[in-house]
């Protein structure tokens, strides 16, 4: 057998939703804010995935080998920033309107970046919205300084 080793680290949008993890279209459990799954797996070629409601990651296929332990990072979406300056355009817009009585259709501008992000999820980026990659190690820092050529030897 070997292993599949996936982690979700700390995120501030979604924290209080699980991803579901699937292996080869199956369910094999549940990532909490900054939890661990492990998944045995028969050695050969797997596709991995996440869910969140009816968005999801792109599929990840890899190959694993006898006793091979592969690690994988799943995170949520990377330009979280979007969503706040889509947020902060409609509360904007909603105050402006509301509270001061402001009536204009330029306000009506406000709300198209907020509409864009939230129409692309809904449609294209609907399987974008999660990413898996393999998890990095940090390359090993050298033991020794590389020859300086300069030098006469």
């Amino acid at each position: 057998m070997a292993t599949v080793r996936i982690k979700r680290n700390d995120e501030s949008i979604n924290r209080f939703m699980a991803y579901s993890i699937y292996m080869d279209g199956t369910k094999v459990g549940s990532l909490a804010n900054e939890g661990f799954l492990t998944v045995k797996v028969a050695p050969g070629r797997h596709t991995l995935y996440a869910r969140i409601d009816w968005l999801k990651s792109p599929g990840l296929t890899f190959d694993i080998s006898e006793n091979e332990t592969i690690t994988y990072a799943v995170s949520g979406f990377r330009n979280v920033n979007l969503l706040v300056i889509a947020l902060f355009l409609v509360v904007l817009y909603n105050t402006l309107r509301f509270l001061f009585n402001v009536e204009s259709t330029f306000l009506l501008l406000l709300l198209v970046p907020a509409l864009v992000v939230v129409l692309y999820f809904l449609t294209l980026g609907r399987e974008k919205y999660l990413s898996i990659a393999a998890e990095r190690t940090p390359p090993a820092a050298r033991a020794v300084a590389p020859p300086n050529k300069d030098l006469p030897t």
